[in-house]
């Protein structure tokens, strides 16, 4: 068998740790290298580390660290790079990786404004190299996509999801995952583009449409730690006439609340919370096609594995995964951050 030589960069933050467990469990992947920013951006910026960079190596048989990212990008042995660095950097680093003829796996967000992802699909189409957007995601969303593709719940006239999480434990000193950067008044984090590409990208796969038009708001009163707003809201119309929502909020208190990643409502039937709904009958669970490898929260693996199947047998990816897809996803969320702005809908570019 093959192997992928595989190197990761942020490996002692909390995403290069899950990266590190994930790739154990995809057969053609080989770790080479370990990487982490430089010292003086981990205590400005990056997690306040539990453990460091050669404890990490050391813990999972890795022969060679680092904090000289070019240093990692020029070894030979390595064909992969997982970036795991602070929103702001995630394209400067996977740009890099590119042009030095690596192949990328990078977290969501791809990029935090429209000038990024489009020079990021630029570079990946100058290269050749194979990239691939993670969303640590399970198998639902697929699942949910074959169900509407066979036409059984019609065609969908609303769709919708949100992101609710209560990040208090990010946000302020002493939190178990405490993380500095995401209070960077410099970088401040827009939380719709970063986490909007959850909701959004299930719901862009299930349709298989671009967003023409958005519409947004956004507020900053629940969570006074951050530097930027807290709660967002957006609508958003498809090219083909479906009307979406997202609600994406950090600052609430408690988890487990809004409506999930994806919620379909169609002509003949309705998908809500992982079950299907019909006129007249009782709902029925949603039943998943496959089983969801979950390590530290992300289900990292099931990604990697689409990327390796894509360098080994030269395979296109496919939304919301390939780069062009992805750009839409943070072009249309970008889109509402502007409508939240401008106070207007905003057309939202798709010509990548």
């Amino acid at each position: 068998m093959r192997k992928l030589g595989l190197g990761i960069v942020g490996a002692a933050g909390g995403v290069g740790q899950a990266y590190i467990l994930n790739s154990k469990l995809v057969l053609e992947l080989d770790l080479k290298a370990l990487c982490d920013l430089p010292e003086e951006k981990i205590h400005q910026q990056a997690e306040r580390r539990k453990v460091t960079l050669d404890e990490v190596a050391k813990k999972n048989g890795v022969g060679f660290w680092t904090t000289n990212y070019e240093e990692m990008l020029s070894r030979g042995d390595v064909d992969v790079v997982c970036v795991g660095v602070p929103d702001y950097l995630h394209t400067d680093y996977a740009l890099k990786a590119l042009k030095a003829g690596k192949h990328v796996f990078l977290t969501k967000p791809i990029g935090t404004t429209l000038a990024e992802v489009k020079k990021l699909v630029k570079t990946v189409d100058e290269t050749g190299m194979k990239f691939l957007a993670s969303y640590g995601h399970g198998p639902m969303g697929e699942t949910i996509k074959r169900i509407y593709d066979s036409g059984e719940i019609g065609e969908a006239f609303f769709v919708e999801g949100s992101y609710v999480h209560d990040q208090y434990e990010y946000l302020h000193l002493g939190g178990k995952y405490f993380t500095p950067w995401r209070l960077d008044k410099e970088h401040p984090r827009n939380y719709l583009i970063a986490d909007g590409t959850h909701p959004l990208c299930e719901l862009m796969r299930v349709l298989g449409e671009d967003v023409d038009e958005a519409f947004g708001y956004s507020s900053h009163r629940a969570e006074p730690a951050i530097p930027s707003d807290d709660f967002h809201i957006m609508i958003f119309k498809f090219k083909g006439g479906c009307i979406g929502k997202i609600v994406v909020t950090i600052g609430c208190k408690g988890d487990g609340m809004g409506e999930g990643s994806c919620n379909v409502y169609g002509t003949k039937g309705t998908i809500y919370k992982g079950k299907i709904f019909f006129h007249n009958q009782e709902p029925r669970d949603i039943k998943l096609e496959e089983e969801t490898l979950e390590v530290r929260g992300h289900p990292f693996s099931i990604e990697m594995k689409m990327l390796v199947r894509s360098i080994l047998n030269d395979e296109e990816l496919t939304c919301p995964h390939d780069v062009k897809s992805a750009a839409k996803i943070i072009s249309a969320l970008w889109s509402g951050v502007q409508s939240a702005k401008l106070h207007r809908p905003v057309k939202v570019f798709n010509e990548f």
